[in-house]
């Protein structure tokens, strides 16, 4: 469901109230350059319909090539335990698809359930689902699967198991691909899906057709501005991924009128949906029409809302500088700051009173060098163009910690996903520069998951050795030099920011750093990485036990590591929250951690995320933060199909609002080449960042709930507080304070 446009809710306010008192591309295994199935029409849709209609005729003659048929799924569940995929539930005993086990569940036909699609199953924390169908062969023969899974998946044949996977990770196509043998006539499959949190899903298919293949080619051959949007808004809504049979012209009308009924409600707008369409082209088209229909309202009301908001205003053409107020560093350790400010260029930067060891380059305003000494420093940054000049005291701490303010910056993961690379990671700072972002104290940009090798991957750009004969971490071939990827990024006054997971696996499946921790901090001191994203991942199959102890020990491994070489590396733990992270997470050397699952772009995500930190401001302060997870405003998406948030403009304003009072790190999580007017408002609004970055550290508290009206307090530097009011409801409404 996308987040209501109903006005007015006031969920927050821009500029943020100061009221002084004194947060996967899968792999195929065809070339996109192969696609005898890609058939080029005059539209966009047209070629995408006449594509998968190729496509679905391609399956067909591969699977009646290979001789099987395949019977229904059955499915029985969800049965839940503390440790599901380790707990071997009734159905791994007595598969019979007549049983009726624990709770009275038993198997359930589902028909309707398609082939060649990820497919949900019941959003379930620790539970196992269970899948079973026949394949019936003419004759012995090998058999590919082509399988994934929302989390772990175990599979038996004839009851020999012949794939697992313990992992947490989001269901795509071929996570995994398996061989397996079968005997003439009836074989049984057996799949065990199991579910940590959040959503479950599995993948089956006996064919390696990727419909994102065809989405990658119609985007390459329309790419007009009013061609991309209705792709973001048709894929958004899903219409296109599912399978269907040829000549389907009334399933996926079907589709189109529910997915105009769908948007119509959530925003309010009068829709009769017509009757049952002919399965004809005219009533395909008549379908898509009425969708169109819809969706420019819902962008015309949207407009109007954007219209009626109040934007930052522009900076001007003095100098002004910008972010953070204070920064830490490690004695020795190499020192890069940029020195973020908005004004006409060309503009002269200087900086007195620097530490021995450091420089300011005039030009630039990036400060660089080292200093030995501990101890804090004040020095007075200035910067001057032909409309005059501005000081501000800087403080400059050597010491142990780092991170005294929370980090901005970017993060691939929630726009590209596993279709990043490096060109995507160049443009996006090139962005942070162009648009201006870098000069309100934007800083990191940060490769998530994927860049590295995933092992046994038969994808010659994915696959090979994910280690050299000495042990050191390999980059895919997405990633063709990491340390001149690092230098160009340095070189634009920016920082880079990598990923890895103390298991064998990371999420995605590629090499993590288990038992190569110190070898990995060496790599990414060498390529010049400042930052490091630590996830769970596939440590949940090393750990012995869910022990605090054996919580912390991964992070405590990879911390002795980042401590043993001489660079600053931020340290994100991401573990979901999981034994309280907030309460240790410190303890271990964490400079963030994750408070929470993964966020969406909706509502009910941001909201019972963002409002859920009240507590946690306890452990939170310079140099260890709360971290709910990365921003979900602009063009998002998870990987190739992005679309714009499904935040209404002022759930995006209380989005900002929310993480800034939580001094949460600022991770943009949109692609940076699509930055609309108001996105670039949000992320520009020097106040509202102040509060985010400023010197006392301390995160914002919920003083106040008085129904769906919330107030929340952070205490200032300066002796000031800054307030954010937030009415969580549909209706306008008075929210009152007092001091």
């Amino acid at each position: 469901m996308r987040s209501r446009i109903v006005l007015p809710t006031f969920r927050l306010l821009l500029p943020l109230i100061l009221i002084t008192l004194m947060p996967p591309v899968p792999f195929s295994l065809l070339a996109e350059d192969d696609l005898p199935y890609y058939i080029r029409k005059q539209t966009w849709h047209e070629s995408l319909f006449a594509s998968r209609e190729a496509m679905t005729r391609h399956k067909e003659e591969m699977l009646k090539s290979m001789g099987v048929k395949l019977g229904p799924w059955r499915v029985v569940g969800p049965f839940h335990a503390e440790t599901p995929y380790a707990t071997a539930f009734g159905p791994e005993k007595d598969p019979g698809s007549s049983m009726t086990y624990e709770k009275d569940l038993s198997w359930v036909t589902m028909n309707e359930w398609p082939d060649g699609t990820v497919v949900p199953l019941p959003r379930v924390a620790k539970s196992a689902n269970y899948l079973t169908r026949e394949i019936i062969a003419k004759t012995a023969r090998p058999l590919t699967l082509y399988l994934g899974s929302d989390d772990g998946i175990r599979v038996w044949l004839n009851d020999r198991l012949v794939l697992e996977h313990d992992i947490n990770r989001a269901c795509s196509r071929n996570q995994e691909v398996v061989t397996v043998d079968l005997h003439k006539g009836a074989n049984r499959l057996l799949m065990k899906v199991t579910n940590g949190s959040g959503p479950s899903a599995f993948y089956f298919s006996l064919v390696d057709l990727d419909p994102l293949m065809l989405w990658r080619k119609v985007q390459e051959d329309f790419s007009t501005p009013a061609e991309q949007e209705e792709m973001a808004q048709e894929s958004l809504d899903g219409i296109w991924d599912m399978e269907w049979e040829r000549n389907g012209y009334a399933a996926l009308a079907k589709r189109y009128i529910a997915a105009a009924e769908e948007r119509a409600a959530i925003v309010g707008i009068a829709f009769a949906s017509p009757p049952p369409p002919a399965n004809t082209v005219a009533g395909l088209r008549a379908a898509r029409e009425s969708y169109r229909t819809i969706c420019r309202q819902e962008q015309e009301l949207r407009s109007a809302e954007y219209k009626d908001m109040t934007l930052t205003p522009k900076p001007g053409p003095e100098p002004r500088i910008n972010g953070p107020r204070i920064f830490g560093v490690r004695p020795g350790h190499p020192f890069l700051y940029r020195i973020p400010a908005t004004g006409d260029r060309p503009m002269e930067f200087s900086a007195a009173d620097l530490p021995h060891g450091l420089a300011c380059d005039a030009r630039s305003g990036i400060i660089t060098g080292t200093v030995k000494d501990r101890g804090t420093t004040t020095v007075t940054l200035t910067a001057k163009n032909s409309r005059g000049a501005v000081s501000r005291t800087f403080t400059i701490v050597v010491g142990d910690r780092i991170a005294l303010t929370p980090p901005l910056g970017w993060n691939s993961w929630n726009c590209f996903a596993e279709d990043v690379d490096d060109a995507k990671v160049r443009a996006a700072a090139d962005a942070m520069v162009k648009s201006g972002l870098i000069d309100h104290g934007w800083t990191y940009i940060n490769i998530d998951d994927c860049w590295m090798v995933k092992p046994d991957d038969q994808d010659p750009v994915l696959g090979g050795e994910a280690r050299d004969k000495n042990g050191m971490i390999q980059t895919n071939k997405k990633f063709p030099d990491m340390k001149a990827l690092s230098a160009y990024v340095h070189g634009l006054g920016l920082k880079l920011g990598i990923y890895s997971s103390p298991g064998p696996l990371t999420c995605a499946g590629y090499a993590g750093s288990y038992r190569y921790e110190v070898l990995d901090a060496r790599q990414y001191a060498d390529w010049g990485i400042d930052y490091l994203k630590y996830d769970w991942c596939s440590y949940r199959t090393i750990a012995k036990d869910q022990s605090r102890a054996e919580y912390q020990k991964p992070y405590r491994v990879m911390r002795a590591a980042l401590d043993g070489v001489n660079r600053d590396i931020v340290f994100s733990l991401c573990q979901y929250g999981m034994d309280n992270v907030w309460e240790w997470g410190d303890s271990v050397g964490g400079n963030c951690w994750r408070t929470t699952g993964d966020i969406t772009d909706t509502w009910e995500s941001m909201s019972t995320i963002g409002f859920g930190q009240s507590g946690h401001e306890a452990f939170a302060g310079p140099g260890h933060w709360n971290d709910p997870d990365m921003l979900v405003v602009g063009w998002v998406g998870w990987g190739p199909r992005l679309h714009p948030t499904r935040l209404t403009a002022h759930e995006q304003i209380t989005h900002i609002t929310l993480w800034s009072l939580l001094c949460s790190p600022l991770l943009i999580g949109c692609d940076m080449t699509r930055l609309d007017e108001f996105t670039l408002s949000l992320l520009t609004n020097d106040e509202v960042i102040a509060v985010n970055q400023d010197p006392l550290g301390k995160q914002a508290a919920r003083v106040k709930v008085d129904g769906d009206a919330e107030v929340w307090a952070k205490p200032m530097d300066d002796g000031s507080v800054a307030v954010g009011l937030f009415n969580r409801g549909e209706k306008g409404r008075m929210v009152t304070i007092s001091w």
